[in-house]
């Protein structure tokens, strides 16, 4: 038996115990221009921010007890560039659409198509901020998880527009956790992701987003990179990653 083949029968095999609804509008953003990998290039305009945010998801998951076999919702999953991290897991990928992207469900954040105390984790990674209401999310996040079960999320504190008009959100620490503790998840971590040194060399290079400027973009990021271990505030950060749980 193919690899392939094993992979297509565990996702089979997961979306069994989900329960699809409706197909229809979904109020989440067009995820087209998501995140294709999980290593971006270093003369990438947001280089420094998402090798942070793979940073932070190290982290987070080696804080998670892993069971083989779980069942994970990868939310907003566009092309699944972070499954790889929990290979022995059960993955359901879900998206609003199916274009540039490789989901197993169709479905809206906001009433998710699974049933309730069905998941051991969840993966939110650069979603939460084109829901409209994602509190709403978090609720439905807390419905379908087990007790104990855990759910990472990345979100964005001050980052460009982006996929418009499905962008509506930016969060600092304290509102997202307190949207979290609202809903009835605890929040075991919550960090921001990159420096203020950092985030600004990264915010100003989304000016020089041209082929003609890669070189620039290449020496910034080298300098941002090298610099890393010099800087501690994090009062102006790019993003915020954070772990969240229902309690048992």
């Amino acid at each position: 038996m193919t690899s392939h083949t094993t992979q297509t029968e565990s996702r089979q095999e997961s979306i069994a115990n989900a329960e699809p609804k409706a197909l229809g509008v979904l109020d989440v953003g067009v995820s087209v221009d998501r995140l294709r990998s999980s290593g971006p290039s270093i003369t990438w305009t947001g280089y420094l921010t998402q090798r942070a945010i793979q940073r932070s998801l190290d982290r987070l998951v080696a804080m998670i007890e892993h069971r083989k076999g779980e069942l994970v919702l990868d939310l907003g999953c566009g092309n699944r560039p972070y499954q790889w991290m929990i290979p022995d897991a059960r993955w359901i990928g879900l998206n609003p659409v199916t274009q540039g992207a490789e989901p197993d469900l169709i479905g809206d954040a906001l009433s998710l198509p699974v049933k309730d105390a069905t998941l051991d984790g969840v993966l939110a990674t650069q979603v939460l901020e084109h829901v409209r209401r994602p509190w709403v999310a978090l609720e439905e996040i807390s419905r379908c998880l087990k007790p104990g079960g855990w759910c990472i999320v990345t979100i964005p504190m001050a980052w460009r527009l982006h996929e418009e008009p499905w962008d509506f959100w930016r969060f600092t620490r304290y509102g997202f956790a307190g949207m979290a503790e609202d809903v009835g998840l605890e929040v075991v971590d919550i960090r921001e992701d990159l420096p203020a040194f950092q985030s600004i060399l990264n915010s100003v290079l989304h000016l020089f987003a041209g082929k003609i400027f890669a070189p620039l973009r290449l020496v910034v990021n080298l300098v941002g990179t090298a610099t890393l271990p010099l800087c501690r505030s994090s009062h102006y950060s790019t993003n915020l990653s954070c772990l969240l749980r229902r309690p048992l």
